[in-house]
């Protein structure tokens, strides 16, 4: 059986590694990860790592399920504040678009699963959407454009937060596999 050997400087690779110990050249699978000036694509290889590599975080199910219900319990928080004329207090606007986004975010950090989780996120926002769509026709009878609008607003921040979790929580793990 012959072993891989680096592309760019000839060193044998480690059966299942993935990075060249001599040259530090990134490898996703059996292709060299570079860029067409010949340096490091960082985005190709943080994205893309081996599964269980640089892993960290928590990896049970019910820290998910305990931080989307303090989340969802935010989002509750923030109708008690809420103007029915208006419909942009701006402390109900802090939970929605602040705070709420930063707990995802701590959610979408801290969560250690072998999956992709971006789906996750994805279905929190259409459902923050979705509730936030509801909960204005139940109180107004109707909804305009501007309910649309804050409703989007509320979602797109829940999904920013998410999202920029993950790629912490990717970036992290491509730091810590480059460091072992």
């Amino acid at each position: 059986m012959k072993s891989r050997e680096c592309e760019k400087c000839g060193a044998p690779l480690e059966k299942n590694g993935f990075q060249c110990a001599h040259c530090g050249t990134w490898y996703e699978g059996n292709k060299r990860v570079y860029s067409a000036h010949g340096r490091q694509n960082k985005l190709v290889s943080i994205l893309n790592l081996p599964q269980g590599s640089g892993e960290f975080g928590i990896s049970s199910t019910k820290f998910f399920v305990t931080g989307v219900t303090i989340t969802f319990l935010f989002y509750v928080l923030g109708w008690f504040f809420e103007d029915q004329q208006y419909w942009l207090n701006e402390t109900a606007m802090l939970i929605w678009v602040g705070i709420m986004p930063l707990c995802l975010f701590g959610i979408a950090l801290l969560w250690r699963v072998d999956r992709k989780v971006i789906v996750y996120g994805l279905v929190i926002s259409l459902v923050v959407f979705l509730m936030h769509l509801a909960v204005i026709w139940t109180i107004r009878g109707d909804l305009w454009d501007d309910h649309v609008g804050i409703a989007a607003m509320v979602a797109g921040s829940s999904i920013a937060g998410w999202l920029l979790g993950r790629l912490v929580h990717k970036m992290i793990r491509w730091r810590n596999a480059r460091v072992q």
